[in-house]
C-alpha cells in the first residue's frame, strides 16, 4: 500500500493504467539509459558518425524507460552490421504497434533476433513475414524509378540499375517507418499530424457530403414547396437541411478524436463509439422534438381555424376520434410512470377516487372551446393529427414499425435501428480512411483525395439508404 502511494508513478496514474480503454502513461527515458544506449552502439565498431546517426534513430524509438533497459539486456552486443542493425531497428518498430503486454512478450524475444531463429519464435517469424509487403513495395518503386530515368535519361542500364536501387530502398525505409509509426499504440509525431489532418478532414468533407446527399433524397420535396411557393415549408426543409449537417458533422468529429488516438485498441474505440453514438442519438431526440414540433403559433393558428370554420363541428368529431384513438407506446410510458410514482407513494393515495380525465370534444359549442380545459384537450388532439399527417398514410407496414407518437422519439428508435450496421461499418470505414491520411504524411493533398472517395462511396450508400427510409418510415 505504501509503494503505491509513495512510488514515483501517482496514484491516479496507476489506477488509470488498470483500467481499459484509458490512456496508459508512459515512463520517461532517462538521461543515463540514453547514455547506455550510446554507449551499447559505440562498442559495436560502426564510425563515430554513424554510431551517432543509429543513436538518434533508436533514442527515437516510442519507448519506455522499462523497455529499453529490456532491449539492452536481451540484445547485449549491439549487431555490427549494417543489414542487422535495421533488422533490429524494424523489429523494434513494430513492437511499438502493439499493446503494453503484447509488446513485452515481443521485446522478450529479441534473442532470437540476435541470432536469427525465426523457427524458435513465432513472434519474429510474424515480424519478418510482416516485411515481405515493404520487399514488394521496394520491388515495385525499383521498376517505376527505372523506366523514369529510360524515359528521361540517356544513362546506362548498369548506371540506372544502381541509382535506381538506391532510391527504391530510401522509399521503402520511408513507407516502412511510416507504416510503423501509424500503427504505433503511443504517441508519434507522425500519428499526431495524422490525427490533426483527419479531424480537419472530417470538419470539412462531412458538412459537404451530408448536405449534398439530404439535398439528393429530399430534392422533390424542395421542388414541389417551391412551385407551390410555400415559403414556410422551404424553411423548414432547409431547417432541417441545416440540423442534419451540424449533427453529422458533430458525431465524425467525435468519431475522429476517438480513432486518432493512438493509445486505445480498436474495440475499446468501437466500444467509445458505440456510447458516443447512443449518447448523441438520445440528444438529438430531444434537441428534434423541441426544434421541430408544432410551436405555440402553429396551434394556435390551426385552433383559430377551427373556431372560424362553420363545419367546426365535423373537425372536432375527427379530433375526438384523434384523442381516444390512443398510442401503445405512449400508454406503456403512463402506465410505466404511474406504477413507478404508486410503487414511491407507498399507498398513501390507495384511498382517493380515480377522475376520469377524458373529454367528449363532440358536445362542446363554439363559445365552450376557449374554456382552458377544454381548449388543451384541442391543442393535443392538433398535435397528435399534425402529427400523423407527417407520418404519412396508413396501412404502411414499414412505417407503423415505429409509432410513437413523439417525432424526436420516432427519430430516436429509428437511429436505434439502423446504428448497428451503421456503427460497425463506420468505424472501420474511419480507421480506413485515418490510415490513408497517415500514410500519405509526404503527399497530403493525394492522401486526401484518397481520403475523400472512400467517404463518398460509404456516404453516398449509406445516406441515400437512410434519409430515403427515414423520410418514408417516419416522416422526416
Amino acid at each position: 500500500m505504501k509503494n503505491f502511494f509513495f512510488s514515483k508513478k501517482s496514484w491516479r496514474k496507476k489506477v488509470l493504467d488498470k483500467i481499459p480503454f484509458t490512456k496508459k502513461s508512459v515512463d520517461k527515458v532517462t538521461d543515463e539509459t540514453y547514455e547506455k544506449i550510446y554507449y551499447w552502439i559505440s562498442t559495436s565498431g560502426h564510425s563515430t558518425e554513424a554510431t551517432k546517426k543509429l543513436h538518434g534513430k533508436f533514442k527515437n524509438l516510442p519507448l519506455s524507460d522499462k523497455q529499453f533497459k529490456l532491449i539492452l539486456n536481451e540484445y547485449d552486443h549491439f549487431p555490427k552490421t549494417q543489414k542487422k542493425a535495421e533488422e533490429l531497428f524494424y523489429y523494434l518498430s513494430y513492437a511499438t504497434s502493439f499493446h503494453e503486454k503484447r509488446k513485452l512478450q515481443v521485446l522478450s524475444d529479441l534473442k532470437f533476433v540476435k541470432n536469427g531463429r525465426k523457427n524458435k519464435s513465432k513472434r519474429y517469424d510474424d515480424f519478418l513475414k510482416s516485411r515481405d509487403k515493404f520487399k514488394k513495395y521496394e520491388l515495385k518503386e525499383l521498376e517505376k524509378i527505372k523506366l523514369k530515368y529510360k524515359l528521361d535519361t540517356d544513362l546506362s542500364d548498369l548506371k540506372i540499375q544502381r541509382l535506381a536501387k538506391k532510391e527504391a530502398k530510401v522509399a521503402r525505409e520511408s513507407f516502412e517507418n511510416l507504416s510503423y509509426a501509424c500503427h504505433a499504440k503511443v504517441k508519434t509525431a507522425d500519428n499526431a499530424i495524422a490525427s490533426k489532418r483527419f479531424q480537419k478532414f472530417a470538419l470539412v468533407v462531412t458538412p459537404i457530403s451530408t448536405a449534398s446527399m439530404f439535398t439528393f433524397a429530399n430534392r422533390e420535396e424542395l421542388a414541389d414547396a417551391y412551385n407551390k411557393e410555400d415559403q414556410e415549408r422551404m424553411n423548414t426543409w432547409f431547417k432541417k437541411l441545416g440540423y442534419e449537417v451540424v449533427l453529422m458533422s458533430t458525431l465524425n468529429m467525435i468519431l475522429a478524436k476517438i480513432m486518432s488516438e493512438p493509445t486505445g485498441s480498436y474495440f475499446s474505440k468501437v466500444w467509445k463509439g458505440a456510447v458516443s453514438d447512443i449518447s448523441l442519438i438520445k440528444v438529438d431526440s430531444i434537441i428534434y422534438e423541441k426544434v421541430f414540433s408544432a410551436s405555440e403559433a402553429d396551434l394556435q393558428k390551426k385552433f383559430d381555424n377551427l373556431k372560424n370554420n362553420p363545419e367546426y363541428k365535423k373537425m372536432l368529431v375527427e379530433l375526438d376520434e384523434m384523442l381516444n384513438k390512443g398510442n401503445a407506446y405512449q400508454e406503456f410510458k403512463d402506465n410505466m410512470f404511474n406504477t413507478v410514482k404508486s410503487v414511491l407513494s407507498f399507498g398513501k393515495n390507495e384511498g382517493e377516487a380515480k377522475i376520469d380525465t377524458k373529454i367528449d370534444l363532440t358536445k362542446f359549442s363554439k363559445e365552450e372551446l376557449e374554456d382552458p380545459q377544454v381548449k388543451d384537450a384541442i391543442l393535443k388532439a392538433i398535435t397528435i393529427q399534425m402529427y400523423e399527417e407527417d407520418k404519412g398514410p396508413e396501412g404502411d407496414a414499414l412505417a407503423s414499425l415505429i409509432h410513437t407518437g413523439n417525432k424526436g422519439e420516432d427519430r430516436m428508435f429509428f437511429f436505434m435501428e439502423v446504428a448497428p450496421i451503421y456503427h460497425t461499418i463506420n468505424v472501420g470505414v474511419a480507421a480506413l480512411i485515418y490510415n490513408t491520411i497517415c500514410m500519405g504524411k509526404n503527399n497530403p493533398a493525394k492522401a486526401f483525395r484518397h481520403a475523400a472517395m472512400i467517404y463518398a462511396a460509404w456516404s453516398f450508400g449509406y445516406n441515400l439508404f437512410e434519409f430515403s427510409s427515414r423520410q418514408h418510415q417516419i416522416g422526416q
